[in-house]
């Protein structure tokens, strides 16, 4: 973030609304063919996307568990976590990637800052090419 950045003056709670939104519509895009979201309590949610076949590999589909907390010391705390479901088997010729993602929101005086670690596997043979283009293009 920079000094001009308007989200640096936001407060940990608007953050949080705004990372959690993201992460529920992320990837609206045409490629995606099916999603779904679990919710199992206001801190705790399953979210499943399905993503049709693209540069020359099979198609991709993620689980994940979002899980939010409010820590002692007022930060927050948002964890992505790959899963396993009975509701959502591996499907033939769908690879399951993975993304797990950590982020730790704190409040200062000048607004928040944003702590975060996040590692993407496509799966399957997707080079790391692929992966580093996904990431430039979404400014993860």
């Amino acid at each position: 973030m920079t000094d001009s950045d308007p989200l640096r003056s936001l407060r940990p709670t608007e953050v949080l609304a705004y990372a959690l939104d993201y992460l529920k519509r992320s990837d609206d895009g045409v490629n995606r063919v099916e999603k779904s979201m679990k919710v199992v309590n206001d801190h705790n949610r399953e979210l499943y996307q399905r993503y049709k076949p693209g540069f020359g590999l099979h198609g991709r589909d993620f689980l994940n568990l979002q899980i939010w907390r409010k820590l002692a010391d007022g930060s927050f705390v948002i964890v992505v976590a790959p899963i396993e479901s009975e509701e959502h088997p591996l499907l033939p010729n769908v690879v399951r990637g993975r993304f797990p993602l950590a982020m730790r929101l704190r409040g200062n005086a000048d607004g928040t800052t944003i702590e975060s670690v996040i590692q993407i596997d496509f799966g399957g043979r997707a080079p790391a090419l692929v992966t580093n283009l996904y990431v430039k293009a979404r400014r993860i």
